[in-house]
């Protein structure tokens, strides 16, 4: 099982997928290997150095488990003594569980303590190179003078050649290159020093705004989010100002939440930019066009060819442009002259208006949308609390206009996909475990029990995460999947103990548990011992990937413990429970005894009516066949304990001269031969298995009636539908025969159409009869299959078909009657040979012997006469050696030839069920075909045939004739129908004998 729980780990997918897939593998790898060696390898090694002398004597272990078990049995009395209370406080639990687990928070997965920052530095929009460098050259001065911590710092600017990390020059990455822990002084922690640092740079640098991260963690945020902060909110829209307002609105609210840090809202105006607008009076006035205008600002700033310099084959343009001193200021711009058509030179400030405004700085897009983000660092609280307070917060003092909308990124995304991707993994392997729960128990209910370990265990993972107050993560959901396998190994072991105690005879429900929970604690502690001991050292950790690993460890070490505990003393609480429901006494019989006096009160009345279910109930209980089958059983059984028996006492009487010529002396002689023991179990056995043979001859007895019956009932139903429909075509002929009546004596009809009309009706009217004789027949069939007095008589109802709810699969034929008697008769063969082989064992012979002596006889040196009254008493014991075993060879291996035999027709029986099986079901599938079409085409339009057939004969469109033939074709195709839907109906009964198997 826990090889099994651990297959969904390598279907997380992403980041958290690669992280934790090593570990799934490991684990996998390791069981099997653990699973190899422990049937080849450890038997090997055991019987090589293992001692054969067995020397009883109290370990320190053994002493230590004596003392766990005087504390555990007292207090699991009191538990099974107070099983509503116990229950009660088991489901307080769960609640404050379920409570806590809403209070934990959220996170994607724990950030690593890399050993260094990386420190985003921002100044405002626009600011040169050189202020640039200048500004993070004092900002790496201060860090490097003030805090002994740093070992150096590096600064990267704006864009390298290529373009893998683009940066505008107002922005730098400063790489804070940190010395080991062990040499700090100004803080104990990274977050200690990082609020430090902030602290210290804002203040000798205003203007400028510091975000403390980690290298990779930074880089990771920016590959996936495309910002390089821990969350990203986007805000979609067009307006860029209307972007701008809303960013500004939202990063104020962000600022403002416990555990927000390095809050950045991205600008995307502010960049200043020399704006001309024209003023079209005055270009009016001097006639002077717009393009002109362009025309001259574009040559003064950009330049215009104005001619070629050729250089041999080379050629260039030649650009007028002002000097580059004449293009510093707006005043320059504003000097411009423009060429009115009459010549004059007219400066550019008399035609329009030239002013610094601010514009767009950038603007980003995704999808094809403008957006801007704000992002900000989390910091001593987790990812999920914090984006839902923010949400509810933008919900409430946000107003979007249509067509804005925000959305949220970064770690709070990743944690949603992981979350996603969790919520397919945990159920399949819940549902996995499950599974092989059931496989292995064969019994929903105790798969259940085992399964209840689940909740136990995630009762003790949520509250160690709250007990060391971190958040639920990736990382976290792993230990609950890992945790689940390992924890429903302790039920494993409970519920097989108490299942060997109820087979080795025990039936007190609580003996049961008190003897099972005793037996079986040493290795119930010792399984969730040492899992986690296991995972301790991960839980204590703190080094390199301790926060990955913490949560884990915490998770499957809480859950154990609750698990163990729980297990110990709620599963025993849960097995007795469940026990003491399935204590209900079987009451089928008398049940069923009501409800055939109930369902068959007044039956032997020619006027009783069945349904095919009390047709079924009835002959199980008045079937001669059948209740022989069912006696049967009881009759092996019997035999089974008769053989088991001893044989008959010898008694023998000897009177005569066997001891001298002269005298008479008598002798009485008992003795009984006891057969070797294991002959009793043995032929007790062959009794069992002769009794179960019995009653799968019983079912196979009943399948076969059953069929029968239902065949038998389905053709009653069949010929009364018939004589309906023969009834209709009768009643049909005689309106037609009584409204020709006037036209025949007439003489306004033919001969040919009188004939016709009668032969048609004696045709039908000979049909009906037959069919009445058809439906006696089958009721004296029914009556003879149900063990019935008189003929039954069949409930009447709708006819349709029915519909075989299973699937084409053979392999529901495995449980098939004619399968399990070759397995019994495998069993019965079996069986024999063992009884065969006790047979040949040796028997005992044990006499008791009371004689005479009578005469002179020497005792001790003197004679003693003895007389008739004297008697002497012996006994004797005997042993019965088999000498000669070849007739019991013989027949030993005339038993192997039986069940090589067996072996032979139970394939062959299994392959030709599947065959006929495969047959009957595309049968099955082609009437079906046939009945859909019959459904939807053919029987809409019978009506149709009938209703025109009627108005064409009576406005004589149609002769006599037509008509009949019309009358005839619609009679075959409801014939056909109801034909063809009696075929199905016993198709399906034929393939209900396959699938459909009685438990007695």
């Amino acid at each position: 099982i826990i090889l099994v729980v651990y297959l969904p780990l390598l279907a997380l997918v992403g980041i958290e997928g690669k992280m934790f897939k090593p570990m799934a593998q490991t684990v996998m790898f390791a069981i099997i290997g653990a699973l190899i060696l422990t049937l080849t390898y450890v038997p090997m090694i055991s019987a090589l150095f293992l001692s054969k002398k067995i020397v009883v004597r109290e370990s320190i272990s053994d002493k230590i488990i004596r003392f766990v078990k005087d504390l555990y049995a007292p207090v699991l009395n009191a538990f099974l003594r107070r099983q509503r209370m116990v229950m009660s406080g088991l489901l307080a639990l769960i609640a404050i569980s379920v409570f806590l687990f809403t209070r934990l928070g959220s996170e994607f997965i724990p950030s690593l303590d890399e050993g260094d920052f990386a420190v985003e530095t921002r100044l405002i929009t626009g600011t040169s190179l050189t202020k640039t460098i200048d500004a993070t050259t004092k900002a790496s001065d201060i860090l490097l003078k003030n805090f002994p911590e740093v070992n150096k710092v590096i600064g990267k600017i704006g864009t390298a050649e290529i373009p893998t990390d683009p940066m505008p020059m107002e922005a730098c990455d400063l790489m804070v290159i940190l010395k080991d822990k062990d040499e700090w002084t100004s803080a104990e922690t990274k977050e200690e020093l990082a609020e430090k640092m902030q602290q210290k740079l804002e203040s000798s640098l205003p203007g400028v705004s510091f975000g403390f991260q980690q290298p990779i963690q930074m880089r990771f945020n920016e590959l996936m989010t495309g910002a390089k902060q821990d969350v990203v909110v986007k805000i979609y829209g067009e307006d860029l100002d209307k972007l701008s307002r809303y960013a500004e609105q939202i990063g104020s609210l962000s600022s403002r939440i416990d555990g927000v840090q390095d809050v950045y809202v991205e600008e995307v105006t502010g960049l200043p930019q020399m704006i001309v607008s024209y003023d079209r009076e005055a270009l009016s006035k001097y006639n002077i066009s717009i393009e002109e205008v362009n025309r001259s600002i574009n040559i003064s700033f950009a330049g215009q060819a104005a001619g070629l310099l050729f250089e041999g084959e080379k050629r260039f343009d030649l650009v007028v442009k002002l000097d580059s001193t004449s293009r510093t200021s707006m005043d320059d711009l504003k000097t411009i002259t423009v060429t009115s058509p009459l010549g004059v030179q007219v400066p550019l400030e008399q035609l329009a208006k030239v002013e610094f405004k601010k514009g767009p700085n950038q603007i980003q897009r995704d999808d094809a949308k403008r957006r801007i983000l704000v992002g900000f660092n989390v910091r001593g609280r987790d990812v999920q609390s914090i984006v839902k307070e923010l949400q509810n917060e933008i919900e409430k003092k946000v107003a979007f206009e249509p067509g804005y909308y925000p959305t949220y990124g970064g770690t709070f995304k990743n944690l949603e996909n992981a979350r996603a991707r969790l919520s397919i993994a945990v159920p399949v392997s819940l549902f996995m475990i499950f599974f092989l729960l059931y496989l292995t128990f064969q019994s929903l209910k105790q798969a259940l029990l085992i399964f209840s370990a689940i909740p136990l265990a995630a009762l003790g993972g949520i509250l160690s995460l709250w007990a060391r107050d971190m958040p639920f993560s990736i990382s976290a959901g792993v230990g609950f999947i890992a945790l689940f396998g390992v924890a429903v190994l302790n039920g494993i072991v409970l519920i097989s103990e108490f299942n060997s105690l109820k087979k080795e005879g025990y039936t007190n429900r609580f003996r049961i548990v008190l003897m099972g929970t005793r037996v079986r604690l040493r290795p119930v502690l010792l399984t969730a011992l040492v899992a986690s001991l296991g995972f301790l050292p991960m839980a204590l950790s703190h080094g390199s990937g301790a926060e990955v690993q913490k949560p884990l460890a915490t998770v499957v070490i809480g859950g154990l413990i609750t698990a163990t505990i729980l297990t110990l003393f709620v599963l025993p609480i849960f097995y007795l429970i469940s026990e003491k429901k399935m204590k209900l006494k079987k009451r089928k019989p008398i049940a069923l005894t009501l409800l055939m006096l109930i369902a068959f009160n007044g039956f032997g009345q020619s006027t009783g009516v069945f349904t095919l279910e009390q047709c079924l109930a009835y002959a199980r209980e008045h079937n001669g066949a059948f209740r022989s089958s069912s006696l049967e059983a009881e009759k092996q059984m019997i035999i089974g304990k008769s053989n088991a028996g001893l044989d008959k006492t010898s008694v023998d009487l000897m009177v005569g001269q066997y001891n001298s010529y002269y005298k008479k002396d008598n002798n009485l002689t008992v003795s009984q031969t006891i057969p070797f023991p294991t002959v009793f179990a043995k032929e007790k056995e062959l009794g069992q298995v002769k009794a179960e043979g019995a009653r799968i001859e019983q079912q196979v007895n009943w399948k076969e009636l059953q069929m029968q019956i239902s065949n038998v009932f389905e053709e009653l139903i069949y010929l009364q539908e018939k004589h309906k429909l023969l009834i209709r075509q009768d009643s049909l002929l005689s309106a037609i025969n009584s409204r020709y009546q006037v036209r025949r004596d007439l003489k306004d009809v033919t001969r040919l159409d009188a004939v016709l009309i009668e032969s048609r009706m004696k045709e039908i009217q000979n049909n009906i009869r037959l069919n009445q004789n058809a439906i006696i027949a089958d009721e004296k069939q029914l009556q003879l299959l149900m063990g019935a007095d008189e003929p039954v008589k069949i409930a009447e109802g709708s006819y349709g078909i029915k519909l075989f709810g299973q699937t084409a699969d053979s392999a529901v034929l495995a449980d098939h009657p004619y399968l399990t008697r070759y397995a019994v008769q495998e069993d019965i063969l079996s069986k024999e040979k063992e009884v065969l082989i006790a047979r040949a064992l040796p028997d005992i012979t044990l006499g008791y012997v009371n004689q005479t002596l009578v005469g002179i006889h020497t005792v001790e040196g003197q004679e003693v006469l003895f007389g008739p009254s004297d008697r002497f008493h012996a006994g004797q014991i005997g042993i019965q050696v088999p000498l000669f075993y070849g007739a019991t060879k013989k027949r030993s291996q005339a038993i192997g030839i039986e069940l090589e035999q067996n072996e032979l027709l139970t394939q062959y029986t299994r392959q030709s069920l599947a065959l006929s099986f495969d047959q009957v079901y595309s049968k099955y599938s082609g009437l079906m075909d046939s009945y859909d079409m019959y459904k939807k085409q053919l029987i809409p339009q019978i009506k149709v045939m009938k209703d025109q057939a009627m108005l064409m004969l009576e406005t004589g469109e149609i002769s006599m004739i037509e008509f009949l033939q019309t009358g005839q074709s619609v009679s075959t195709i409801e014939m056909n129908y109801l034909d063809l839907q009696k075929e199905i109906n016993t198709t399906v009964n034929q393939l209900n004998w396959y699938v459909q198997n009685e438990k007695e």
